[in-house]
């Protein structure tokens, strides 16, 4: 056994394969009871050691990673979730290492940091503090009231306050473990990187990081969907108060208290299910309602500069084929574009014509890759690099035999394989030629975190030359952003 002193207390851990792991640290207190649903607070002080060994629940869930309804996870979440694991290589307080925090993805309703692939232990062979984080997730995290407002001034946006006051608490305590507080990356992939995407435009976290990753979209893309409200505070408000209705409980302050006395098992279900059994389908993207940012509901880096940092940013060849209704119906097809687009819809639709050759399917995937994980993270790219801060994109394009057998083609995710270097087979690259592109994006990325440069002739991208490193079995090369027109395009129509 190991122990390090935090700011909070005494904290035992364990030393393995060379390195240092403490798990489930509490970065906040537990927001449970009257704390349901508030922003989150420092945690508790603490006398003696606290035994720091094993993980942290993950938030409380019902659903899996292909959003099926899985009532055992139940077993295993729990609202008391706000923890986080370091892993570092040297303890000693004047070591000054690179600190990357990473934040998982799940369409801000499921994962946990215990999952194995992001256990991140390569970078801290690499020489680098790894910090993954838990946080509120689906209802928990997204529940939207007017008389939360009333009470905390925010509400519907716990998960995004959870994963700044993670990066805060590392920022104070992360020393102790061998870090630099000066040296912090913060990354994430899908939700997480979405929620990367809001910490840099947070005028509170200014100073907190010196890097962003962003790996397959930004908070842009997913808030123009109509799913929970577009982010917008009132629709927002209107699906709480359904989902609360069923439970008999109404939006105001005298309910509050019954609020926080429902099992969160409840809860869960009732924003999951409709009192028949039916699917409500709502999203937990954050509400944004102005508060977190000033100015725009959305974060519009022309109008509200990020973070003073370096970006790296990139997407996968096919992001949206996970996300499109396999059996898609061309009236389908046109009411979501009329859902994403308003009255742009059809102008869309017109760009994206439903043929012989392209199915609604084929079409909306298309849409949702280049819109929501693509072309969403390009104003950041441009903003950030005529700053004068070191921009680079990537372009993921590694197709195995099994991603082909799949259908799926360079889908959304699967370049966290490689550059955790974790669960290769799980998309078909445990081979030589897999774990050798794996080491190229790995060193890339442990890169950028050390020193701000990601190396092997990585050129960096501009408003003026938007251009991103190709990663592919054929060869890893500088290249032009493909779709970059229909990007911008569809930036461009997503008005906010």
């Amino acid at each position: 056994m190991v122990s390090v002193r935090t700011e909070y207390g005494t904290i035992s851990g364990t030393k393995d394969q060379g390195f240092y792991s403490f798990l489930g640290i509490p970065y906040a207190a537990p927001p449970v009871g009257e704390r349901r649903f508030m922003p989150p607070q420092p945690p508790e002080a603490w006398e003696g050691v606290r035994d720091c060994t094993s993980f942290g629940a993950p938030s409380l869930q019902l659903i899996n990673k292909n959003h099926v309804v899985t009532p055992e996870l139940l077993s295993i979440s729990s609202e008391d979730c706000l923890y986080l694991n370091v892993r570092t290589p040297d303890l000693r307080k004047d070591a000054g290492l690179p600190v990357y925090i990473f934040i998982h993805g799940g369409a801000f309703e499921s994962g946990g940091s215990n999952l194995r692939l992001y256990q991140g232990e390569n970078f801290v062979r690499d020489g680098i503090v790894y910090v993954n984080i838990n946080y509120r997730l689906n209802v928990f995290g997204a529940l939207a009231l007017d008389a939360l407002r009333e009470e905390s001034g925010l509400t519907g946006c716990y998960h995004v306050l959870d994963a700044a006051q993670a990066v805060k608490w590392v920022h104070e305590n992360i020393r102790a473990f061998g870090g630099d507080p000066e040296n912090i990356t913060i990354g994430g992939e899908s939700a997480g990187s979405f929620t990367v995407s809001i910490l840099m435009c947070m005028p509170e976290m200014k100073g907190m990081f010196r890097r962003c990753i962003l790996e397959s979209g930004s908070i842009r893309g997913p808030i123009t969907s109509v799913h929970y409200g577009s982010g917008n505070p009132s629709a927002s408000v209107e699906n709480s108060r359904q989902v609360l209705k069923d439970l008999g409980i109404s939006d105001s302050p005298a309910d509050l208290e019954k609020l926080r006395s429902i099992s969160g098992e409840e809860l869960l279900r009732a924003w999951y299910y409709k009192k028949d059994g039916s699917l409500r389908h709502l999203y937990a993207n954050p509400v944004l309602d102005g508060l977190l940012f000033q100015g725009d509901k959305v974060p519009d880096p022309e109008k509200q500069p990020p973070a003073d940092v370096d970006l790296l940013f990139g997407f996968n060849t096919h992001e949206g084929s996970m996300f499109a209704p396999a059996d898609l119906s061309p009236e389908a097809y046109r009411a979501e574009l009329e859902n994403m687009f308003g009255k742009n819809g059809s102008l869309v639709e017109k760009m994206f014509p439903v043929d012989s050759e392209n199915t609604p399917y084929m079409r909306l995937a298309d849409i949702y890759g280049l819109q929501k994980f693509k072309g969403s993270m390009l104003p950041y790219g441009d903003v950030l690099s005529q700053g004068g801060n070191r921009v680079y994109a990537y372009h993921f394009d590694c197709l195995t035999p099994k991603l082909e057998a799949e259908g799926l083609g360079v889908r959304h995710i699967a370049e966290l394989h490689y550059v955790f270097g974790e669960l290769l087979e799980t998309v078909g690259a445990d081979n030589g030629e897999g774990r050798g592109m794996s080491h190229i994006m790995h060193s890339a990325w442990a890169g950028f975190i050390k020193n701000g440069d990601p190396g092997r002739g990585w050129k960096t991208y501009s408003r003026e030359k938007r251009q991103a490193m190709r990663f592919s079995f054929d060869g890893c090369r500088m290249e032009e952003i493909q779709d970059l027109e229909k990007m911008l395009w569809l930036e461009g129509l997503a008005g906010r």
